[in-house]
């Protein structure tokens, strides 16, 4: 006797995969929505790090990210103002009649932070690099796209 033919067993089965399928696309939304499956960003602290560094030899570029690191400190609470902005902004243009004049003034506070926070950064990675041999800092020069 084939343990299918019983429509019982047909109907635990369908249930079964169902579950099963469910459970597998659970997993996938779950994945794409905590952006696991996106390329990593190039922007940010990594970024200004790298865009220098892939042009440095593996000593000085991990002195480099060793001295931006220190800085963390001091961005983190730049960085927690921007999202506290963002929300602010989000909130009021949610809002049935939003404040245009209070979203333009959070919208500058954060140009200026974001400035702010890209200053310290440069500074603080030219300030670095300018320590390092004129040879090192040849490599400068070429291209990024170079390899």
């Amino acid at each position: 006797m084939n343990p299918l033919s019983t429509s019982v067993n047909r109907k635990r089965l369908f249930w079964g995969i169902l579950a099963a399928s469910l459970l597998l696309n659970g997993f996938f939304v779950g994945m794409a929505a905590v952006g696991y499956f996106d390329p990593p960003r190039k922007g940010g602290l990594r970024g200004e790090v790298d865009s220098i560094g892939r042009r440095l030899p593996d000593e000085y570029r991990s002195q480099l990210r060793q001295d931006v690191r220190a800085l963390l400190p001091e961005l983190r609470p730049l960085w927690r103002r921007l999202r506290e902005l963002r929300r602010e902004i989000g909130a009021e243009a949610a809002r049935p009649q939003p404040d245009r004049a209070a979203i333009d003034t959070r919208l500058e506070e954060i140009r200026a932070l974001t400035n702010q926070t890209q200053a310290l950064v440069q500074t603080r990675i030219f300030d670095q690099v300018m320590g390092f041999p004129p040879e090192v800092r040849a490599g400068l020069a070429r291209d990024e796209n170079d390899r």
